[in-house]
């Protein structure tokens, strides 16, 4: 086993617990929407929180560092072209948004409790929180694409 192949192992397996709680986080959002507001929503926040603060940073950020270092193990990966480049893109951009993401619902979240009305960080954070799964769902597909095609 080489040092490449535990690398990609680990990109893989970071990516694949990633895109799963950005679309939890996703479905607990809508939940914590559907409900009229006031308290009953204020349990699926949290719930959106503490998964976007254990998981999906944190595999995110994990997968995105092994990447790196996969890029400057075999800097040859970077022959494949221009889809090569568009994956790498879109999944530095979706690492990012869950960054971003976090502090809008923790925002949102403490203004929930609060009782106050927030309908612009609602929008961004339902922009983001729909956005991130699919940008990182079109890397997987990117990456199975230039590994196997």
């Amino acid at each position: 086993m080489t040092y490449y192949f535990l690398l990609r192992m680990v990109h893989v397996s970071f990516v694949v617990f990633y895109v799963g709680a950005a679309a939890s986080m996703a479905i607990l959002w809508l939940q914590a929407r559907r409900s009229d507001g006031g308290a009953e929503g204020i349990p699926s926040l949290n719930a959106v929180v503490t998964v976007g603060h254990r998981i999906t940073l944190t595999a995110g950020s994990i997968a995105l560092l092994a990447g790196i270092l996969m890029i400057m193990e075999r800097p040859s990966i970077l022959q494949h072209g221009a889809v090569f480049i568009v994956k790498i893109i879109l999944g530095v951009m979706a690492v990012g948004l869950s960054h971003m993401v976090q502090g809008r619902v923790r925002r949102f979240r403490d203004g929930a409790q609060e009782g106050t009305e927030q309908p612009e960080a609602e929008k961004s954070v339902d922009m983001l929180l729909k956005l991130a799964p699919v940008l990182a769902l079109a890397t997987v597909l990117l990456g199975v694409f230039i590994s196997h095609g």
